[in-house]
């Protein structure tokens, strides 16, 4: 494998109530992040929309993230897809990230056809141990990335999440562990979430 990767890896894919094929199914994409709030999203949805996720370390462009995202794609294919990366592999350049993000939005638009593609931008990282400052070499690169994201939003005429501005002031939210959310900030980010999707799809 020529692409960096971290020290681990992993990847979290699952599809629940599978019983309900009468419902919208909803594909939330991305990272631990989503991982601690598709929990909110799943309830708050409960008896509208199924939930599916895909949570992994891998960046875009990432050919292995490429093989993971057509596998869950096409194993329950969704009805709307909510897609977020760019906290992991901070190896590769912003100018490489926001190409091979352009690379797989395109593709992925392709692939879905009419189906509603909705992109998400990344939460912000703080200092350790300190949830009230951001860190001042993470989190410039967070920005350049969003940055990106909402280019790409543009460019492919696409909606886009704002989790970034949401959360950016709820400091109290924060883990210590400078990246996540403490559960109270998981059920916020799902409610907007969830509310972006219910809109998207218009369901009440």
């Amino acid at each position: 494998m020529d692409f960096p990767r971290e020290k681990t890896e992993w990847c979290r894919m699952c599809w629940y109530d599978t019983d309900q094929p009468e419902l919208p199914r909803i594909m939330l994409v991305g990272d631990s992040i989503v991982n601690g709030y598709h929990t909110p999203v799943k309830e708050i949805l409960s008896g509208k929309a199924t939930i599916s996720i895909m949570c992994t370390s891998k960046s875009v462009g990432d050919p292995g993230y490429e093989r993971e995202l057509n596998y869950v794609l096409d194993e329950y294919p969704p009805r709307m897809v909510h897609f977020n990366n760019g906290l992991h592999n901070f190896t590769i350049s912003e100018e490489e990230y926001a190409g091979y993000l352009d690379e797989t939005i395109g593709r992925l638009k392709e692939k879905l056809g009419d189906t509603p593609l909705v992109i998400a931008n990344s939460t912000p990282i703080s200092i350790r141990d300190d949830v009230y400052t951001n860190d001042p070499e993470k989190n410039p690169r967070v920005l350049a990335r969003n940055a990106a994201v909402e280019a790409v939003a543009e460019k492919y005429d696409i909606s886009m999440t704002n989790l970034y501005e949401a959360i950016i002031d709820q400091r109290e939210l924060r883990s210590p562990d400078a990246y996540h959310y403490i559960p109270e900030g998981y059920q916020f980010l799902g409610e907007i979430v969830a509310k972006k999707i219910s809109e998207t799809l218009g369901i009440d």
